[in-house]
């Protein structure tokens, strides 16, 4: 059950964030949330790559409330999301639209190969790199001596 004082601390500790976090966080909640989503049809349909695009979801909602909470759980909030990003950054798809890793946005770095016969596609294929993921992988990353000095703030409150 939460409580107001909890849900005070959680703003409090969201309103510390530094702009940058506070954004790949909400990132990591909306993309994750609708990864998710969107990977049922996929899913329901046996297709490989609605199970991995699920997966990273969970992993964006883990990482965005180990960066709100601020606990350690074997990496930092910081890290999880950088964890995340990274699992987003290849490309590969072995039907149109079926890049394993994709969560809801990507600028595609990709080349293809498709065979056509008597106009449908018998094999299709692409290798690339998401980025989106790349840009936000060198914005989170930029974030350490910001994530470290909040951290040190919290654990000064806490012990005290």
């Amino acid at each position: 059950m939460v409580t107001m004082s909890m849900a005070n601390g959680l703003g409090d500790r969201v309103g510390q964030l530094p702009r940058t976090l506070a954004l790949a966080t909400g990132w990591a909640l909306v993309a994750g949330i609708g990864s998710i989503g969107l990977a049922v049809p996929a899913m329901v349909d046996g297709e490989i790559f609605g199970y991995t695009r699920a997966a990273i979801g969970v992993l964006g909602l883990l990482a965005a409330a180990l960066v709100i909470s601020g606990r350690w759980v074997g990496l930092d909030g910081r890290q999880a999301l950088m964890l995340w990003t990274l699992a987003q950054l290849p490309i590969y798809a072995d039907t149109e639209g079926g890049n394993l890793f994709r969560q809801l946005f990507e600028i595609p770095l990709v080349m293809t190969s498709q065979t056509t016969v008597n106009g449908v596609i018998t094999h299709y294929s692409a290798f690339g790199l998401n980025l989106f993921a790349l840009i936000l992988l060198i914005m989170i990353g930029r974030q350490k001596d910001s994530w470290l000095r909040l951290q040190r703030e919290r654990t000064a409150q806490v012990s005290a």
